[in-house]
C-alpha cells in the first residue's frame, strides 16, 4: 500500500523505548517488535519474537504487521 506520508511524519508516530520497557511490553503482549534490518543482519543476530521487515519495505508492510496503534493513527 503506497502512502503520501513523508518518512519524517512516520517517525513522529514511532515511540522509542528502552530495552527494559520493551521487554515488559512484549511480555504483556501489547506491542509488536519490528526488526527493520536487512536479512543478512537478522541472520547474524536474530531478535526473538521480532517480525523482520527490510527497511525498504517498512512503509508498505507496517499496516499488515501492526494494523492498529496506541494513538489510533
Amino acid at each position: 500500500m503506497a502512502t503520501t506520508e513523508t518518512i519524517e511524519q512516520v517517525k513522529e508516530r514511532i515511540e522509542e523505548v528502552d530495552p527494559a520497557e520493551a521487554k515488559e511490553e512484549l511480555k504483556a503482549g501489547d506491542v509488536a517488535l519490528i526488526d527493520t534490518r536487512e536479512p543478512y543482519e537478522n541472520f547474524e543476530a536474530h531478535i526473538d519474537g521480532a517480525e523482520l521487515i527490510r527497511p525498504a519495505d517498512v512503509i508498505d508492510r507496517i499496516e499488515e504487521v501492526v494494523p492498529t496503534t496506541r494513538s489510533g493513527c
